[in-house]
């Protein structure tokens, strides 16, 4: 399976995190995060994993803790944007959520949405796009 999309992602994945030539290392290994031990096997990384689901990459749940079968799924690229580091959460009647999926529940563009917060701050633009 050495020529496989899923054999090339465990093998970035491992060299990103590992080899500090590696494009991606100073995202991931300087960074501190790992690949369990477990996953330097690629049976064991497939047997964990299964194969690539089409359109879909290897994600981490966490994004503060390395890669393993408890922290790791596949994940779409839509899903991949909502668990990046830099994605600004909002919390709002005990819920957090990304701004793109508040906006997606209240019914408005993202756009929108950053305009109200801007101008009324998060719970005056919540309540006002609620009704």
């Amino acid at each position: 399976m050495s020529r496989t999309t899923t054999h090339v992602i465990w093998k970035t994945m491992r060299a990103r995190c590992q080899n500090p030539t590696a494009s991606g290392y100073a995202d991931y290994g300087s960074r501190g995060i790992t690949v369990c031990e477990a996953w330097d096997s690629f049976e064991v990384f497939l047997a964990d994993m299964g194969e690539r689901p089409p359109g879909m990459s290897i994600e981490r749940i966490d994004n503060s803790k390395g890669y393993a079968p408890e922290n790791c799924r596949w994940a779409s690229n839509s899903e991949q944007c909502r668990n990046r580091r830099s994605t600004h959460l909002i919390e709002y009647g005990g819920k957090t959520q990304c701004r793109k999926d508040w906006a997606i529940e209240l019914g408005v563009t993202a756009q929108r949405l950053n305009r109200q917060i801007e101008k009324l701050g998060i719970e005056n633009a919540f309540e006002l796009l609620r009704k």
